[in-house]
């Protein structure tokens, strides 16, 4: 009867120990996939100022908020993340916009953070006709009509309630319109328009600063009408899949905090988001 009851408690144990095993892989396997790119200053990923981005100090901080959940990065150019978010897979990116109608196969965090306008980004010879001819704030449909000028975004970039204008115009005029693809899209935008390869682009006025920060050469920005009144929420994106599924709510639920980070508020200021 001893040794039975020893044969026993010896399987009790043995499956007490797979089940805690079990346990503990599935806490160690918790892990938040990254997608970054080369668009400073959301990420930075080379020269002094790297993992000083924006989107990089949120993610360490959230990670410093979720200590059990691991932090893989994987660099890729903005359109295939925007591709790989909609077929759902475990991926996520960590400064999106709140988008008024949410992509197909996306799943989106609570606000992280709120952005001024994208605005007009221009040669200043160039503004100051466009002044004279439709103001100082000029209608994005209207500067879309022109034409004679040239457009361009970096491909898979998205811009809130000015989408749906860029979109028709693109379908309607595609040779009025470049998406750019590749690493450092957002300075090598700027660049195209400071050299007259462009006519303008649009941008969030704290990534101009960045490129006069570099030397970048001096351009003029137009606030707009369609969008001023507006304050786009930074939201984290995530692809529909099961493991983000489970670490969403988890996500939002640290977001108050990190929302008062000062480490993460100090990187915001210094961007001038």
């Amino acid at each position: 009867m001893e040794f039975r009851s020893l044969r026993w408690v010896s399987a009790f144990w043995f499956c007490d120990c797979l089940l805690a095993g079990g346990s503990s892989q599935t806490a160690v396997a918790a892990e938040l996939h990254w997608a970054i790119n080369h668009a400073p200053p959301f990420h930075i990923v080379d020269g002094p100022l790297r993992g000083q981005g924006i989107c990089d100090v949120l993610i360490e901080r959230l990670h410093l908020l979720l200590p059990d959940v691991r932090a893989k990065r994987e660099q890729m150019p903005q359109l295939r993340v925007t591709r790989e978010l909609q077929h759902q897979h475990q991926l996520c990116f960590a400064c999106m916009l709140q988008p008024k109608q949410p992509l197909s196969g996306v799943i989106y965090s609570d606000s992280t953070h709120q952005y001024r306008p994208h605005q007009v980004m221009t040669r200043p010879a160039l503004a100051n006709q466009l002044r004279r001819q439709f103001g100082p704030q000029p209608s994005f449909a209207n500067l879309l009509k022109v034409p004679n000028l040239r457009f361009g975004y970096p491909a898979g970039r998205k811009y809130g309630i000015l989408q749906p204008l860029i979109d028709a115009h693109q379908q309607q005029h595609p040779q009025q319109v470049l998406q750019r693809t590749g690493d450092n899209e957002t300075i090598a935008m700027l660049n195209m328009v400071a050299h007259n390869r462009l006519d303008y682009t649009l941008e969030y006025p704290f990534v101009y600063q960045y490129y006069r920060e570099l030397g970048g050469t001096e351009l003029t920005l137009l606030p707009l009408t369609e969008n001023q009144a507006e304050q786009p929420s930074g939201v984290i994106g995530c692809g529909n899949a099961p493991e983000n599924q489970q670490l969403m709510p988890r996500i939002n639920q640290v977001l108050p905090q990190l929302r008062r980070d000062p480490v993460f508020l100090q990187a915001l200021r210094r961007w001038g988001v």
